[in-house]
């Protein structure tokens, strides 16, 4: 039995190396990548996705030490073995095995570690099962492209070698130049081509639907209503759920006792006109016709990739303030956050640009004594969307009454500004600029009730969680280790998380797939504290912190399910 046992493993050992017949200084790499990739990150990944990670890691690694050996030989000016000792290369073959298979047990118990920074339940035991499964097949995959393209270029270089009429070196270069622009056509013209088609179809189709939540309105307070200058077919899901949900005066009287008004919201769409200037001026008129210039406060919102505007945020506002509050967004794509910024990330900007300034130009028209307040407001890509509106502090508070963002990509400005330029002293994950005079940041519960004191004047809050991978994802972790991992850590995140060249950037990558499934104040989920912050902002010096906890609490219960009907923001 134990004979027919090791027959078999030799005879998979066998298989193995003659399908796959790995390199021996890529496999070393290979496994340093792997390992590297498996290390704790900001928030716990499924246990797939970790091992696709390290399976995409291990290539890297195993390109790097394919690299390290040709450049060794040519050093040493040597032509590379065909073959190595084969007990060496059976021992590191099998110490690399020994390492994957361990470091996914590992990793698992780590992940659980993190799944307790952050409040979730533990995974079962499959965890390690499912990160050497993901690994196989992603380690596989890359493999299979790669050798093809490395054959693709040595059949090009082969046939161009042929070429008689010119030099060598130069029917060598135009081989390379050649098989080049062959593979980039092939990737681009006909994988990605044929993605980007699939995916933008997919997401048309998705934004004409309307959600089981909203319904068209019947208020002329709302956008798509028989009143209203804007179409309810033109909205998109997102802003039909927008105007077609959300408190009405009744309910917000019922929760807090006094009298209410209906809150106004207004919103166009993508397809209501070509520019997204003319939809701000669209809107405008529409806040012109429904009274909004006569509201204590006038919210204007930018919203996310498809268009979404958290829906816990725009629904706490109208509460705390007895919905005499009037609410603006625009559309200007259909596509979720991540597509939108590879299409165009200067949409966002010019949406967020074009409605805060068609809004405050209306304003100043009017009487001092007879304008609302004006606070910019917006979540993840609908945060550097409406921030490019302002270039500084002062900025903010000379054409606002406040600002209040959440989960701000660490790409956007001014909010890079006042990180990098925080007062000595200060953290990057909770920075503190010019003593906190106009802008102000907050990584938790406590924080959104301690951030006030002393705070006169336009406020601009930023409430950015510690493990959210949108906020400090950049290009930056490429090459450059961030502050926040020498700082003290935030709250939940493991003291085990370390920065890597290359592969923090990919950790950090995959992280922002999954931050929207988590509550309690951790990953890019802000619900849980949308009323706290904009007590902060927006002053309710009338509520007790009783009332805003059932207030948080009534939110949590109606909108706790609400995610944006892509799988990003």
């Amino acid at each position: 039995m134990n004979q027919r046992f090791t027959r078999r493993l030799k005879s998979i050992y066998s298989w193995l190396s003659d399908k796959y017949a790995l390199n021996v200084f890529g496999v070393v790499g290979g496994t340093v990548g792997y390992v590297l990739a498996l290390l704790p990150s900001l928030i716990p990944r499924p246990g797939l996705f970790m091992g696709i990670l390290g399976g995409i890691c291990f290539m890297i690694g195993y390109g790097l030490g394919l690299l390290a050996q040709k450049t060794y030989y040519w050093l040493v000016d040597k032509r590379i073995p065909k073959g190595y000792d084969k007990k060496v290369t059976k021992i590191i073959g099998i110490c690399a095995v020994i390492f994957i298979i361990g470091f996914a047990i590992v990793a698992d118990n780590w992940q659980d570690e993190i799944r307790v920074l952050v409040g979730v339940e533990q995974s079962p035991t499959r965890g390690t099962f499912l990160i050497l499964g993901g690994f196989i097949l992603a380690a596989t995959l890359f493999l299979v492209i790669s050798r093809g393209v490395s054959k693709l270029y040595r059949i090009v270089l082969a046939y161009t070698k042929r070429w008689q009429i010119l030099p060598k070196r130069v029917a060598m270069l135009t081989g390379w130049i050649l098989a080049t622009i062959l593979v980039f056509t092939i990737i681009d013209g006909i994988f990605i081509g044929s993605l980007k088609s699939v995916a933008d179809n997919h997401f048309r189709m998705v934004n004409e639907r309307t959600g089981d939540r909203s319904s068209r309105p019947t208020s002329s307070l709302r956008s798509g209503s028989d009143e209203s200058l804007v179409s309810w077919e033109t909205l998109g899901r997102n802003g039909r759920d927008f105007v077609g949900s959300g408190p009405t005066a009744d309910s917000i009287s019922e929760f807090t006792g006094r009298e209410a008004k209906e809150p106004i919201r207004a919103y166009v769409g993508a397809h209501q006109a070509e520019t997204p200037r003319a939809r701000a001026d669209l809107a405008v008129r529409e806040l012109e016709r429904m009274g909004a210039f006569n509201r204590k406060y006038l919210i204007v919102n930018t919203t996310t990739g498809s268009g979404w505007v958290e829906p816990a945020a725009a629904a706490a506002v109208e509460y705390l303030h007895d919905g005499d509050i009037a609410q603006v967004a625009l559309q200007y794509s259909y596509l979720p956050s991540w597509m939108a910024l590879l299409v165009s990330r200067e949409d966002a900007t010019d949406s967020g640009r074009a409605i805060f300034e068609a809004v405050f130009e209306k304003v100043q028209d009017l009487p001092e004594d007879k304008r609302p307040k004006i606070i910019a407001s917006g979540l993840s890509l609908g945060s550097y969307g409406s921030q490019g509106a302002f270039s500084s502090a002062s900025d903010f508070a000379m054409r606002t009454d406040g600002a209040l963002y959440f989960g701000t990509p660490g790409f956007s400005q001014p909010w890079r500004e006042f990180t990098e330029n925080r007062d000595k002293g200060s953290t990057q994950i909770k920075p503190v600029y010019r003593k906190g005079e106009t802008v102000r940041f907050a990584n938790n519960h406590q924080d959104l009730i301690d951030v006030t004191k002393d705070w006169i004047g336009p406020r601009v809050l930023y409430l950015q969680y510690p493990s959210d991978a949108i906020v400090w994802w950049t290009t930056d972790l490429i090459w450059n280790k961030p502050d926040w991992i020498d700082e003290p850590r935030g709250h939940d995140v493991s003291e085990r998380t370390r920065w890597f060249p290359v592969i923090t950037f990919l950790q950090v990558l995959v992280d922002q797939m999954f931050g929207n499934h988590f509550t309690g104040g951790h990953g890019h989920n802000y619900a849980p504290d949308v009323v706290y912050s904009w007590a902060a902002v927006t002053p309710v010096d009338d509520w007790s912190s009783e009332k805003l906890d059932d207030l948080q609490q009534l939110m949590n219960k109606r909108y706790s399910s609400v995610e944006p009907s892509s799988s990003n923001n």
